[in-house]
């Protein structure tokens, strides 16, 4: 949600990145200069049927992903048209087989996590089968001295792969053979599950990210490995088509998010974070530290051929060019964090931090990350987790040391066997995931690789990578761009530098313009100079006949002889430099201006507007606005992020459908009764205790008022048309006067003091419910609280997603 933006105008455009975790699928709306303007997210609920079984169900991966995109427009406050494409990053070699003529699965997700194959693993490791392959691939590499029999010749499966998961799946589960057989089966990692979905069952496909990391991918040759599906029986049928990282894959049904937005990328999400960190360049290293820990590093255009461990990938493929990445993995970081917490040998992951250093060492115990096997080097799937060295001094505090160092000793194990096997010289080393955020262990990781490691200032790579990712491709799709991309451009839109989230600049060489060398065109009707980073432009009292003019994201100061554009309608001057605004009572036929993110401190000529219907005025410094009584035909206002703290003659305006107040000093707002024809009211992020005349928008859709200091919220009986209520972050105690919003559709009540389970039943009328937050409430502490909201609400699909608001 957030107020930050919700203009219609054409030209300004967002990408959309979500990233499907192990833990949470997250999106995030970034802009132009990269930055984050809405995010939303929630958590992936893993299933476990049996033990060793990892599973996740695939509508509800679906649910949750639909949730997150429009969730996260929602928080920007921005509009889904305004969504130029779609970038999708996600966990690897989880997978799932369906129906392609129903779109029915098989079976839930299996996860990467998970050890159903483990006999299946134990049993061809063994086989005659791989001891005579790998013998013929010994000869046929002495014989060719092509490095890929040589990584033939070493190849050993393990679970954490897709191919033999998906050799039990084929055996185990009927149906799937039988539509094997009927050749109506479809196999897919969650991005080509996500891809058929949102394409309603017209694209099967994945990248060569994802594809690489289900090990039946042949990396050298770029394609599904044929030798590999014969000797596992595994029909290349089923398969998906495998693109490059920056493509089309295909348009959002526009059912889904109400309209057709481009899929520009898919990723894997440690290539994506890759990407995202800019680690470009051959010796590059990036460490990600989630719920594992994933180590990669840049080896150019040829993939590693390993001996201990280290899993060639293709990074990724953008136009002709290819990158690979040799990885190392270890699989319990944020997983032995996690469990030393549900022993509760602490309470809150953030006290590891301080109870670790408040023991100088140890006391000589150490600790065996292993719960999945020890990776590379070790490459021991039977390796249990343990702790060694304990003694009666032994204290909690020692323990939980010992915990975070082993994650540090790990680090240092698959540096050293990454710095011996590719002989590659580091060049730079970056960091990212939940667990980076720990000092202790980024302190102790890099006092034992001797080496400098840097840290984001957000830590969310792989969205940030598929953004990028996506980023290229619109541009490529726009014909403004016919380079792959351009790494010091994409270094510096990582660190906020540069004022294009695509790769290389949309800007031309010649840039910026001198308005000087420019004759503008005394017939021109519409006038387009976006981004051209004037200055200074002069001559527009010659643009008699203009209609529309956009000067969108320039450098402009001030602007003269507007007074002359007597057949203006629209004037968009958003993202400049503007102190003061003058003449306006000239452009008496405009009926759209938006003069948002610039340094206005006062607005004058407003009562001139007549027939003006839409007027963005977010990001200044006004701290008033006056004569809004003149302007009848207002459609839209959006005022937010300014400084206002009184406004004026609302009443007047009865043509108003949205009004966006959000993010200003606002303590009182009144005068609210005359607007009737309102659906749209955000007023987030002020300082409003009480809110009156909510009782006379009787056509209101949308309200959002989180984060104020309201206590008690009154008038909602007459709201009957309210789709979507937004009351988090208040001081709300008691759920009023909603029962009769019959209509409602999402509703928000979290960070409040909600306690008594008896208020949800004014939420029983609602039978079209579908999203409830009540997280943080009292309520919570209740061992039974997500199934007695269930048992309130049977419609209610998606609880306690969590909001990051900017």
């Amino acid at each position: 949600m957030g107020t930050q933006r919700n203009g219609f105008s054409k030209r300004e455009t967002f990408i959309l990145a979500v990233d499907v975790g192990t833990t949470s699928i997250r999106c995030h709306v970034y802009d132009k200069s990269a930055s984050i303007r809405g995010s939303c997210s929630t958590k992936v609920s893993l299933l476990y049927p049996q033990p060793g079984w990892v599973e996740i169900d695939p509508d509800d991966l679906w649910k949750g992903f639909v949730t997150v995109v429009k969730g996260a427009v929602q928080d920007s406050g921005l509009q889904m048209c305004q969504m130029e494409s779609l970038g999708i990053s996600t966990q690897r070699a989880t997978f799932m087989t369906w129906d392609r003529n129903t779109g029915e699965p098989f079976h839930n997700f299996i996860t990467w996590q998970d050890l159903r194959a483990a006999e299946l693993v134990k049993s061809w490791n063994r086989s005659c089968t791989m001891k005579t392959v790998h013998g013929v691939m010994k000869m046929l590499h002495f014989l060719t001295r092509q490095k890929r029999f040589l990584a033939a010749s070493l190849v050993v499966f393990t679970t954490q792969h897709v191919s033999l998961r998906l050799v039990w799946a084929l055996n185990n589960i009927p149906q799937l053979r039988q539509a094997v057989e009927d050749d109506s089966c479809y196999f897919g990692t969650i991005d080509t599950w996500l891809l058929y979905k949102l394409t309603k069952g017209l694209v099967h496909a994945t990248d060569y990210s994802n594809a690489s990391a289900t090990a039946i991918f042949d990396s050298y040759q770029m394609c599904w490995s044929g030798f590999l599906c014969s000797l596992l029986s595994i029909p290349l049928s089923i398969l998906p088509s495998v693109q490059n990282t920056s493509h089309k894959f295909g348009t959002c049904d526009p059912s889904i998010f109400g309209v057709p937005i481009p899929i520009m990328s898919l990723m894997a999400d440690q290539q994506a974070a890759m990407f995202g960190e800019c680690c470009f360049d051959i010796g590059d290293v990036k460490i990600t530290m989630g719920t594992g820990t994933f180590m990669d590093i840049n080896t150019g255009n040829k993939p590693h051929t390993s001996v201990a461990g280290l899993y060639p990938l293709v990074g990724w493929k953008i136009g002709a060019d290819v990158v690979y990445l040799a990885e190392g993995n270890a699989a319990g970081t944020g997983a032995a964090i996690k469990w030393a917490q549900d022993l509760e040998l602490f309470s809150d992951v953030k006290e590891t931090e301080a109870i670790a250093t408040s023991v100088k060492d140890s006391d000589g115990v150490y600790f065996v990350p292993s719960f999945s096997g020890l990776q590379a080097p070790l490459n021991d799937p039977k390796a249990c987790a343990s702790f060694m060295g304990l003694k009666p001094s032994t204290t909690k505090k020692h323990l939980v040391r010992a915990i975070l160092e082993s994650i540090a000793f790990r680090n240092k194990q698959l540096f050293d066997v990454m710095l011996r096997e590719t002989r590659i010289p580091i060049t730079k080393i970056r960091a990212d995931g939940g667990v980076c955020t720990n000092n202790f262990i980024m302190q102790l990781t890099a006092d034992l690789l001797g080496r400098k490691i840097e840290r984001p200032s957000h830590f969310d790579m792989s969205c940030l990578g598929a953004a990028f990712v996506a980023g290229l491709g619109t541009v490529d799709r726009r014909g403004e761009s016919e380079e792959s991309g351009d790494d010091e451009t994409k270094r510096k839109s990582l660190n906020g530098e540069v004022d294009s989230l695509q790769a290389p600049s949309t800007v031309p060489e010649e840039s910026p313009v001198d308005m000087d060398t420019i004759t503008l065109d005394p017939d021109e009707e519409d006038v387009d100079l976006v981004h051209c980073r004037i200055g200074k432009i002069e001559g527009l009292e010659v643009l008699r006949k203009a209609k529309t003019i956009s000067l969108r994201q320039n450098l402009i100061k001030r602007i003269e002889n507007l007074d002359s554009l007597v057949s203006l309608r629209e004037l968009d001057l958003y993202d400049n430099q503007i102190r003061k605004l003058e003449n306006l009572q000239a452009l008496t036929e405009l009926e759209q201006l938006d003069v948002s993110f610039n340094l206005l401190r006062k607005i004058e000529g407003l009562e001139c507007l007549t027939k003006i219907k839409k007027l963005f005025l977010l990001h200044n410094k006004i701290t008033s606005i006056a004569n809004l009584d003149q302007m009848a035909s207002l459609q839209m206002l959006e005022l937010g992020s300014n400084r206002i703290r009184v406004i004026e003659n609302l009443d007047s305006l009865s043509s108003l459908e949205s009004l966006f107040l959000g993010t200003n000093k606002i303590t009182q707002l009144q005068n609210l009764d005359g607007l009737h024809s309102l659906t749209v009211l955000s007023i987030q992020s002020n300082r409003i205790t009480k809110l009156e005349g909510l009782q006379n928008l009787v056509n209101l859709r949308e309200l959002y008022l989180s984060h104020n200091g309201i206590e008690v919220i009154e008038g909602l009986e007459n709201n009957k048309k309210l789709t979507t209520l937004d009351i988090a972050a208040n001081r709300i105690k008691k759920i009023e006067n909603i029962s009769h919003l019959t209509d409602l559709k999402e509703f928000w009540m979290n960070d409040n003091q909600i306690d008594n389970w008896a208020d949800l039943d004014e939420l029983k009328n609602a039978k079209g419910l579908e999203t409830v937050y009540l997280e943080r409430n009292p309520l919570q502490k209740d061992p039974q609280y997500r199934r007695k909201i269930m048992l309130a609400l049977p419609s209610v699909r998606q609880i306690d997603a969590t909001f990051i608001r900017f």
